[in-house]
Parts: C-alpha cells; structure tokens; sequence
C-alpha cells in the first residue's frame, strides 16, 4: 500500500475495482493493497463508487457462472456412481 495521496487514491481506487479471480471482487482498501496504489484517507465519494463499481462486477460475475453453468454438460449417471 502505498502513502497517503487521496487525490491519485480515488481515482486508482475506483479504476482498480475488478475482480482478481472468479468469483472474488476487490474494491476500496483492498486495492490499494493488492496493487499497491496509494492508501486513501477519510474520503467517502471513491469508497462509494469503487463499492458501487464492485457490485457491478459481482452481477457480471454471477451472471457470466449461470451461463457457463447452463451451456455444461450434464455428467452421465455412470460418471455420478462412479464418483
């Protein structure tokens, strides 16, 4: 994490907002400490949007494993005993 700079913060802080692997979304302090960008002080705006940003990312990623859970091919029921 990098020293206090709530000017750069907010906006790296609400760029970074991803998600890292699927099914886990970083936002707001977590990213300053996964990518090391500036920490962000008692700001409230960026906080706001990066959680608000996160949310987005989390739909996405819930739909994206729906679909992925649709198109699957269900296993045979030889496979299922078998296991």
């Amino acid at each position: 994490m990098g020293a206090l700079d709530m000017n750069t913060a907010e906006d790296a802080v609400v760029a970074h907002t991803r998600e890292v692997v699927p099914g886990m979304v970083i936002c707001g302090m977590e990213v300053a400490e996964v990518d090391g960008c500036p920490r962000m002080g008692p700001t409230f705006g960026a906080m706001f949007m990066s959680g608000q940003k996160a949310a987005h990312c989390a739909m996405n990623s819930l739909k994206r494993q729906a679909a992925a859970a649709k198109t699957a091919k269900p296993a045979s029921k030889k496979a299922a005993i078998a296991a």
